[in-house]
């Protein structure tokens, strides 16, 4: 079903598909799903695309995802093959085209934390009856994810593994369980607190790449209107507000749990502006003088430099003639032919045994 469909990744990458043996699976065992239908986590639409063209009877479809590249991804691959898009919703699904659900199929995402909290959202919606289908490769399926499943569901069937994925039926869900919680610690900088909602990159603790380049915001130039590209939590925007504070200044992530965190952490700011997207996808302003970026090189559990990629090249866009980018990355990746690409002259400021700290001048 799935290889029948043109289907690709966003950011493109021709060398990854879009989808994996756990989605093969689960569409192995379709005819399972009963009316109404919630699909959680669909990457780039496979599950979505491919229900649709092998279960006609499967009329009620809604998709949930906390990604802006998932869900462009999602309207390109339904473009592509001339098939209609699911109903899209947010939780709370009081206000979804179909509030209770017979059939859940949730794709595990990396956070255990995360998880529990799209658990949470989703049990008071489900009917009774209803079953959750847990999909993922085994490899990552951990200790964790399995905790989170007996906690929220009396009823935990892990099946049989297939092709090194597993789809794990959850039925008769608890009512009382513990509800994951806001995460916090201080920005070393300006010790003020940086909250993370469950998902959010760097929940528990600062990323250490974070760390390295908050070192160096005293070398920072002088900025009117700047983007803080992949934002996570906020907290490079909220320490640069620590030295320059009569800035215009944007913020952009992939993840509304990341921009909802990002709202956490900087709060009554008149000229702090908040963008769910991917990279500058959805950046309606233009002319920064500066741009913010510690880029991500995972995307769900998939290593990837195109997420990168795609940010210097939204980045140099976005900036003035004379604007600067100012990223961090591990030092053993190496974005130079890509920043050669888009500036015209890039140095290393850092002195870090771990991250480098690059200035880019257009």
């Amino acid at each position: 079903m799935l290889k029948n469909l043109r289907l690709s990744r966003v950011p493109a990458d021709t060398q990854l598909q879009a989808w994996n043996a756990a989605d093969e699976f689960l569409l192995g065992q379709q005819q399972l799903l009963r009316n109404p239908v919630l699909l959680v986590n669909d990457a780039f639409g496979a599950l979505a695309l491919a229900l649709q063209t092998a279960n006609s009877e499967l009329e009620n479809l809604d998709w949930w995802n906390d990604s802006a590249s998932a869900m462009e991804a999602l309207h390109e691959n339904a473009d592509r093959n001339n098939l209609p898009l699911p109903a899209l919703v947010n939780a709370p699904f009081a206000d979804s085209l179909s509030s209770h659900y017979q059939s859940v199929v949730i794709h595990i995402p990396k956070s255990a934390s995360y998880f529990a909290w799209q658990l949470e959202q989703i049990k008071p919606s489900l009917n009774e009856g209803a079953e959750v289908f847990a999909l993922g490769m085994v490899k990552h399926i951990n200790s964790a994810h399995i905790r989170v499943m007996n906690e929220h569901f009396q009823t935990v069937n892990p099946g049989r593994a297939e092709k090194k994925a597993r789809v794990i039926c959850l039925t008769n869900p608890n009512k009382n369980t513990q509800k994951p919680t806001i995460k916090s610690y201080h920005n070393p900088l300006n010790q003020k607190p940086i909250y993370t909602l469950p998902g959010c990159f760097a929940e528990k603790t600062l990323d250490p790449g974070a760390r390295a380049f908050i070192e160096y915001f005293d070398q920072l130039p002088s900025a009117k209107k700047v983007l803080d590209l992949a934002c996570g939590n906020g907290v490079l925007a909220q320490s640069f507000l620590t030295d320059q504070t009569d800035v215009q200044l944007h913020l952009a992530d992939d993840s509304l749990q990341a921009i909802n965190s990002a709202k956490m952490n900087l709060t009554n700011l008149e000229n702090c502006h908040f963008h769910h997207s991917n990279g500058a996808n959805k950046i309606p302003e233009q002319d920064f003088d500066l741009v913010l970026c510690n880029p991500p090189f995972h995307q769900q559990a998939t290593v990837t430099e195109r997420i990168a990629e795609k940010l210097i090249a939204d980045a140099a866009k976005v900036l003035t003639a004379q604007g600067q980018l100012w990223l961090v990355a591990n030092r053993h990746l190496d974005y130079r032919k890509t920043l050669k690409r888009y500036f015209s002259a890039t140095r290393i400021v850092s002195n870090d045994a771990r991250f480098n700290v690059i200035c880019c001048q257009k």
